[in-house]
C-alpha cells in the first residue's frame, strides 16, 4: 500500500487491443485516468504515426471552433462563454464527430460568405459616407466664393481701375476689420497663398477638369498639401475640412479619421501630376460634378444609397446575431468532444502496430487499481458491441493485458487530498530534490499546566524576562537548542534512508551508506549535543560534587569548543586539575577529563581507518568520494544552518519588545485627562496593532516559513531523498478537458 510517505506499487503491463476496438477501449481509462502510457513510437515523428489522419481531422475541427468562437466573441456583445465541463465525460462515437464536422463546415462557409458580404458592404457605405462629405464641403465651398464675390464686387471693381492696392492687401483689410457671417468659410481651411478664383467660377459651367475632389487620411494633410503645392510649382491650390464623423474600416472595424480636399488647377499636365501625387498618398478621388444642379442631384442619390445600405446591415446584423448565440450555447460541448477524440487518438499513437492490426502497447498502473482497468476494458468492449453489433459479433475483441517484469524505474505515484496535495506540491517542486516524502504534522493537544503543581515541563521562566543577564542566558539557550535540534533532524534523516535501503533491498547502501552516516553524525554531532545535556544537568553556578569529584564553580565548568578540539586533535590530558610543579592546584585550569573520565575510549574510534574495497570502474569511485565529501561537509554547513533558529527567535523577540515598550507602554503611561489618555491610548494601540500585523505576523510570519522550508528540503531531505524518479501521469480525459480551458485567453486577446 503506497501512502503519503512513499509512492505506490506500480506494474508495468502490455496491453494488446484489436484495432476495431482500441478507441473505446482507451477512452474508458481516460475516464477513469489510471493508466500511463509508455511512447513505443518516440523514434518516429508525427506523420509516421498510425492515427496522424484522425489526430489532423480533430485540429482542423478545433480551429473551425476556434474561428466560431472569435465570430461569437466579436460580434455578440455581453455574452458569457460558458467553461467546458469536465465533470461528466462521454467519449464521443463516430457517427457524432461525422455529424458534428459537418455542421462545423456549413457554419464556416456561411460566415465566411456573411463576412465577406458584410465587408463589402460596409466598404461600399464607407465610399457613400466619404462621396457624400466631399460632395457637402465642395458645394459649400463654391457657396461661400459666391458669396464672398458678391460681397466683394465693388472692392474688385476699384482694384481693376486703380492698381494702388492688390487684391490681397484688401483681402487683409477686410479679414481685419472682419466678414459677414454669411461670408463664412464653411470649415474650409485656406492656405496662405490666397489668389481670386473668379476666372475658376467663370469655368465651372465648362467641361474642363479644373479641380479634383476626394478623401485622405487625417494625419497625411500637412505632407499632402506641401508636396502638392511643391511638384506642382506654386500652380495647384489646395483647400481642406475635417470630417466630423469617424468612419470604420471595412476589415477590422477600426475607427479611422478622414478628411476633404480640394484641389484647384489649370490644364491637363497638372492633372496628372495630381493623380500621381494622390496615389503615392493612398488618397481616394471622387467624381465631382462640375455645376450646383448636378452636386445637389449626386448628393440627394447617395443619401438614398446609404440608407439602403444601412438596412441591409442591420438585418445582416441580426441574423448573424440569432446564428451565434445559438452557436454559444453549443460551443463548449463541440469543443469537448473534439478535445476528447483528439486525445484518444493522441493516446493510440504511442500504441505499435502489427501486420494483423492489433495494437500493442506498455503501460504503468498502479497495483491497486489492476481490477479498475479491467473493468474500463470490459465497458469498452461493451461500448464497441453496441455501436458496432455486425463486427461485435464476427471476431474475438477481447484484450490482453499482461504485467511484465520492468527494466526502468516506475514513476512516482502519491494519493493525495485537497488537503495533502498542497504539501506535495511542495516536495515536487524542489526539482534538484533531496525530498522524498513531507511528513504530517502533528496535532498539539492545547493542555492547561498550574504552576501550583511544579516547574515548567517545558520551557523558560518568565522570571528571566527582569534577570541583569536575560539576554546571555536566552542567547546561549537558544543557540544550543537549535543545534540539537538540527542534529535530531538530520539524525532522523539519516534514518529514513535506512528504510529506502530497505524497501529497495539494497544491502550495500546499508553497510556502505548509512553506518558510516550514523557513525559520523554520532562521534561528532550526537556526541556534541550529548556534551551539552550533561553540562546543562550537571554543572551550576553553585559548588559542589559533579560525578564523585569536587567542583568549585561555574568558572570552571568544561568549554564545548575545547572538548571538541581536543578530540579531534587525540591530545592527551592528565587526569584531574592541571597542577604546577609545587603541587599548587588551580582551579581556573580544569580540564574537560576530569567529568568525562572514560572520554579517551571513544576518541579512539575517531582514529579507526574504514577499509574501502577497491573497484574497477574509476568513475563509480568518483561518485562515491563526491558524495562521501558532500555528506561530510553538508553536516557542519547544515549544522550551522539550524542556527538560523537562534536568529530567527531573537529578531521576534527583540522586536516584540521593540513594540510594546516604545509603543503601546507610552500610550498606557501617558498623563492627562481620561479623555487625553483614552485618546491617546487608542491611537498608540492602533498603531501597535498595525505593526505587529504588518511585521511580525506578515514580515516574521513569511520569513519563518521560507526558513523552514529551506531547513526541510536542504538540511533535512538531503539526508535521504534523491528525486531521480519521473512522476505517474496516467492517461485521463478529464484532465486534458482542463487543459483546454482557452476561453478566457482568447477573450484577453481580443
Amino acid at each position: 500500500m503506497g501512502s503519503l510517505y512513499r509512492s505506490e506499487p506500480m506494474k508495468l503491463c502490455e496491453m494488446i487491443l484489436v484495432k476495431d476496438v482500441a478507441y473505446n477501449c482507451v477512452g474508458e481509462l481516460g475516464k477513469y485516468g489510471n493508466v500511463q502510457f509508455n511512447d513505443l513510437n518516440a523514434n518516429k515523428n508525427i506523420f509516421q504515426r498510425t492515427f496522424v489522419r484522425e489526430v489532423r481531422r480533430c485540429e482542423e475541427l478545433e480551429r473551425k471552433l476556434r474561428f466560431l468562437e472569435r465570430q461569437v466573441v466579436e460580434c455578440v456583445q455581453g455574452i458569457e462563454l460558458l467553461p467546458i465541463d469536465a465533470t461528466i465525460i462521454e467519449t464521443p462515437s463516430h457517427y457524432e464527430i461525422n455529424h458534428l464536422e459537418t455542421e462545423l463546415g456549413e457554419l464556416e462557409r456561411d460566415f465566411v460568405e456573411l463576412n465577406k458580404n458584410d465587408s463589402y458592404i460596409r466598404k461600399n457605405l464607407n465610399e457613400m459616407r466619404e462621396f457624400e462629405y466631399v460632395l457637402q464641403r465642395v458645394e459649400q465651398f463654391f457657396e461661400v466664393v459666391r458669396r464672398l464675390i458678391i460681397f466683394l464686387s465693388p472692392v474688385l471693381l476699384f482694384h481693376r481701375r486703380c492698381n494702388s492696392y492688390s487684391l490681397i492687401q484688401t483681402l487683409r483689410l477686410f479679414k481685419q476689420d472682419g466678414l459677414p457671417k454669411s461670408v463664412s468659410s464653411g470649415g474650409l481651411i485656406c492656405s496662405q497663398n490666397d489668389v481670386p478664383l473668379t476666372p475658376l467660377l467663370n469655368d465651372e459651367k465648362g467641361d474642363n477638369a479644373w479641380f479634383v475632389a476626394g478623401v485622405i487620411p487625417l494625419d497625411k494633410k500637412n505632407t499632402f498639401e506641401r508636396i502638392l503645392w511643391r511638384a506642382c510649382r506654386r500652380t495647384a491650390f489646395v483647400r481642406m475640412s475635417d470630417i466630423t464623423l469617424t468612419l470604420e474600416d471595412p476589415v477590422t472595424l477600426a475607427p479611422i479619421v478622414k478628411c476633404v480636399f480640394i484641389v484647384f488647377f489649370k490644364g491637363e499636365s497638372l492633372k496628372l501630376i495630381i493623380d500621381k501625387v494622390c496615389d503615392g498618398f493612398n488618397a481616394r478621388q471622387y467624381p465631382c460634378p462640375k455645376t450646383s444642379k448636378e452636386r445637389r442631384s449626386a448628393l440627394f442619390e447617395t443619401i438614398a444609397r446609404i440608407h439602403d445600405l444601412k438596412i441591409v446591415i442591420d438585418s445582416t446584423q441580426k441574423h448573424r446575431f440569432e446564428i451565434l448565440t445559438e452557436v454559444a450555447k453549443d460551443l463548449p460541448l463541440w469543443f469537448k468532444k473534439v478535445h476528447l477524440q483528439k486525445a484518444i487518438y493522441s493516446t493510440l499513437n504511442m500504441f505499435t502496430v502489427d501486420t494483423n492490426g492489433f495494437l500493442a502497447a506498455q503501460c504503468w498502473i498502479p497495483e491497486n487499481e489492476m481490477d479498475t482497468v479491467h473493468f474500463a476494458l470490459h465497458e469498452g468492449i461493451v461500448r464497441f458491441a453496441w455501436e458496432f453489433p455486425l463486427k461485435a459479433s464476427g471476431c474475438d475483441v477481447s484484450p490482453i493485458l499482461n504485467v511484465i517484469t520492468p527494466l526502468a524505474s516506475p514513476p512516482t505515484h502519491h494519493r493525495t487530498n485537497k488537503f495533502t496535495s498542497v504539501f506535495q506540491s511542495i516536495v515536487d517542486s524542489y526539482g534538484v530534490a533531496r525530498l522524498f516524502f513531507i511528513l504530517n504534522e502533528k496535532k498539539i493537544v492545547e493542555r492547561k499546566v498550574r504552576d501550583e503543581r511544579g516547574p515548567y515541563p517545558f520551557g523558560v521562566d518568565p522570571i528571566w524576562n527582569i534577570a541583569d543577564n536575560r539576554l546571555a542566558f536566552l542567547n546561549s539557550m537558544k543557540m544550543k537548542i537549535s543545534v540539537i535540534i538540527g542534529v535530531l533532524q538530520m539524525t532522523f534523516g539519516v534514518f529514513l534512508s535506512l528504510l529506502n535501503h530497505i524497501f529497495f533491498n539494497s544491502n550495500v547502501d546499508v553497510l556502505t551508506n548509512f553506518i558510516p552516516q550514523v557513525v559520523f553524525l554520532g562521534c561528532i554531532f550526537i556526541y556534541l549535543c550529548v556534551q551539552m545535556i550533561a553540562k546543562w544537568l550537571l554543572f551550576s553556578v553553585e559548588k559542589g560534587s559533579v560525578l564523585g569529584m569536587d567542583y568549585p564553580g561555574s568558572y570552571c565548568a568544561p568549554s564545548l569548543l575545547i572538548g571538541l578540539i581536543n578530540m579531534l586533535m587525540l591530545k592527551e590530558r592528565p587526569v584531574g586539575y592541571m597542577t604546577e610543579q609545587n603541587g599548587t592546584t588551580h582551579h581556573q585550569t580544569c580540564y574537560l577529563n576530569q567529568w568525562y573520565p572514560d572520554q579517551d575510549d571513544s576518541e579512539h574510534l575517531v582514529a579507526i581507518d574504514r577499509y574501502l574495497s577497491e573497484h574497477s570502474l574509476l568513475d563509480e569511485f568518483v561518485h562515491q568520494a563526491i558524495l562521501t565529501i558532500e555528506f561530510v561537509l553538508g553536516c557542519v554547513s547544515h549544522t550551522a544552518s539550524y542556527l538560523r533558529l537562534w536568529a530567527l527567535s531573537l529578531a521576534h523577540a527583540q522586536l516584540s519588545e521593540v513594540l510594546w515598550h516604545m509603543v503601546l507602554i507610552r500610550g498606557l503611561s501617558s498623563q492627562g485627562s481620561l479623555f487625553t489618555t483614552s485618546l491617546i491610548t487608542y491611537v498608540m494601540f492602533f498603531f501597535f496593532a498595525v505593526m505587529s500585523l504588518t511585521i511580525l505576523v506578515m514580515m516574521e510570519g513569511l520569513s519563518a516559513f521560507l526558513h523552514a522550508l529551506r531547513l526541510h528540503w536542504v538540511e533535512f531531505q538531503s539526508k535521504f531523498y534523491q528525486g531521480y524518479g519521473h512522476a505517474f501521469r496516467p492517461f485521463s480525459l478529464q484532465d486534458c478537458l482542463e487543459t483546454a480551458q482557452h476561453l478566457p485567453e482568447i477573450t484577453e486577446d481580443l
